[in-house]
């Protein structure tokens, strides 16, 4: 939304692996036209760029549950373990979640563990507790997904071909 969003970077990382024979993908959990950063992806080199529609259709044995801004991680993490099991050449994927985004939706089928926190914690909140609550819930959620995926990764053969390195852009609180 910038004056930035065709600008190619020197450093961007899709570039970079694009000139060491990799495919490079920006896979986004909603809708990647949002805020246009699917053209913002293009102009950094990236090969192609997938949103929840190609998810879905990849994913067509089941219909998927979403929420407000797109599809849940544990959705994005199978598509990203078909779509690395399919590869035929060395893949780059750039990837970004959507289920963390207010107003914290979880599917229905997922059961937190129970949460709880001190009095002292409790007395710090800045924000209505509720709302507190569900933010917990979705950070644990997308922390459970996480690890899941990250463990069925390195238990199966893309484990020993597969570098992953993840990050957060959101706080809680």
């Amino acid at each position: 939304e910038s004056m930035y969003l065709q600008v190619p970077f020197r450093t961007s990382p899709a570039l970079n692996f694009k000139n060491q024979g990799y495919t490079t993908r920006f896979i986004y959990g909603g809708n990647p036209g949002w805020r246009d950063v699917n053209k913002f992806a293009l102009h950094q080199g990236f090969d192609s760029i997938e949103g929840e529609v190609e998810i879905q259709k990849k994913l067509t044995s089941t219909v998927l549950e979403k929420h407000d801004w797109g599809i849940f991680d544990e959705d994005l993490f199978k598509y990203i373990e078909v779509t690395l099991a399919e590869a035929t050449t060395p893949q780059l994927l750039v990837v970004m979640t959507t289920t963390n985004h207010p107003p914290y939706q979880l599917p229905k089928s997922y059961h937190s563990l129970s949460l709880e926190w001190s009095k002292d914690l409790e007395s710090r909140l800045i924000i209505d507790k509720n709302l507190a609550l569900d933010r917990f819930k979705t950070y644990q959620y997308s922390n459970e997904q996480m690890g899941q995926f990250l463990t069925r990764i390195k238990s199966s053969p893309l484990g020993q071909r597969t570098i992953i390195a993840s990050t957060a852009d959101h706080g809680f609180m």
